[in-house]
């Protein structure tokens, strides 16, 4: 099994948490409300004639393109790192650093001991 080594630990990416995470969050019903002026045009003299509202309620499912890039470019920041390089955890990029720290403070991340 080839493990994601980073400051001389070892780390897995809990799969079934990310993609626990990914579905509660694109689960939610979203409401969408449009409203749209109806106009008239009499001797070049323009009135508002009515408005029109149009809902719509729409559940998510499961691949919300928002939530599932922004889990894709913080894994793919943690996964593209060279872990040959063994430098401590302070010294790492930056992104690198908040995406590892991101991961694991959402237990996508577990340290293997």
């Amino acid at each position: 099994m080839e493990l994601i080594t980073i400051s001389g630990k070892q780390y897995v990416l809990n799969i079934a948490k990310i993609c626990d995470y990914i579905s509660k969050m694109t689960d939610k019903k979203v409401k969408e409300s449009e409203i749209l002026d109806n106009f008239s045009f009499k001797n070049d003299i323009k009135s508002l004639e009515g408005k029109t509202i149009r809902e719509l309620t729409t559940t998510g499912n499961g691949q919300d393109p928002i939530v599932y890039d922004l889990i894709k470019i913080i894994l793919v920041q943690v996964i593209a790192y060279d872990d040959t390089d063994d430098r401590p955890l302070t010294e790492l990029p930056f992104g690198t650093k908040i995406a590892f720290n991101t991961l694991l403070s959402e237990g996508f991340l577990i340290e293997k001991i």
